[in-house]
């Protein structure tokens, strides 16, 4: 976990990840199925949520650009959350501590673009690694993260809730073998995290074991029309006894995005039209005009809460 680990003096984690991959391909069985997982630890920020430390030759890189801050990095979007969400983890250690002035702000951004190039860049090599072995036709590649972060949202920051800037990530499939007017496709579909698993054994042709949570994307990147999910449940429990964390969960679907904060009393709940709000600044959860849709996602949430904890709601 350390940008400079001791155990590889002189060298940043990413070109460690780099030399580790290629380490793994030289002892790759030939003329089997192979699986390499790597985890790019260095886009992470530092101990206690400060810093990112980039490799040499990229610390003066966007040196001249002005990142621009978020949309809702402003304080009547702050002033509009309840109490308890201005008060949260995600206000008095993650914006207190990167992003309290705009000078600060510019420094923290820039350093975390840093990372993130020089994470390409080792993704890259690894790339010419395989065509050198001759192996970029055949070989998939499933590209994604861990978790959103919340960058000066809402003059917010971290991971610890469900608004869009947190819940999304990257994914990239990249399949050689697809054919040419499959390639370049942007889906509209939900994908979640637990298709990764089944993803990576239906592609090596294995079987999918039944009781395994999520779907194949295989048929998505072979540009095929399926029948989809519509929506899928979230959850944040996290729970640090020093800090507040909100406890926080919800549904989200094709269109709405439905949360309530469990720890407050009454629950607070949030109901977000995504087609017409895309930044999430609008509640409508007290909207009349909108109550029926609230009752069906406040049920749609207990089924699928009761579904993933493994005990159904009847209704």
């Amino acid at each position: 976990g350390q940008y400079f680990p001791k155990t590889h003096p002189g060298k940043h984690l990413n070109q460690v990840m780099v030399e580790q991959a290629r380490e793994f391909l030289d002892h790759a069985p030939t003329g089997k199925p192979w699986c390499l997982s790597i985890s790019f630890k260095a886009l992470h920020s530092g101990k206690g949520y400060l810093g990112y430390e980039a490799e040499p030759d990229l610390k003066q890189l966007y040196a001249e650009l002005t990142i621009p801050a978020p949309p809702t990095a402003k304080p009547e979007y702050f002033d509009a959350l309840p109490e308890f969400l201005r008060r949260c983890n995600a206000r008095t250690s993650y914006w207190g501590q990167q992003f309290s002035t705009p000078e600060q702000y510019q420094s923290m951004m820039k350093d975390y673009y840093r990372l993130i190039t020089g994470a390409d860049r080792a993704i890259g090599r690894i790339r010419e690694d395989l065509a050198r072995r001759g192996l970029a036709d055949n070989t998939v590649i499933i590209f994604l993260s861990d978790n959103g972060d919340m960058l000066g949202d809402y003059m917010l920051g971290g991971k610890q809730l469900l608004f869009d800037v947190s819940i999304r990530v990257p994914l990239l499939v990249y399949d050689p073998r697809v054919p040419q007017s499959a390639r370049g496709q942007r889906r509209v579909e939900l994908a979640l995290n637990i298709d990764i698993a089944p993803t990576a054994l239906d592609l090596a042709s294995a079987p999918v074991p039944a009781g395994m949570q999520g779907h194949s994307l295989a048929p998505l990147v072979r540009g095929e029309r399926v029948a989809w999910r519509q929506d899928f449940f979230s959850e944040n429990n996290f729970c640090v006894p020093a800090q507040y964390y909100p406890m926080i969960e919800g549904v989200r679907t094709t269109r709405w995005k439905y949360t309530r904060y469990t720890d407050v009393h009454p629950v607070y709940e949030q109901l977000f039209d995504l087609h017409t709000d895309a930044d999430e600044v609008t509640n409508l959860a007290r909207a009349n005009e909108h109550a029926l849709t609230l009752a069906d996602l406040r049920r749609r949430c207990d089924e699928l809460r009761g579904e993933a904890s493994g005990t159904p709601v009847r209704q």
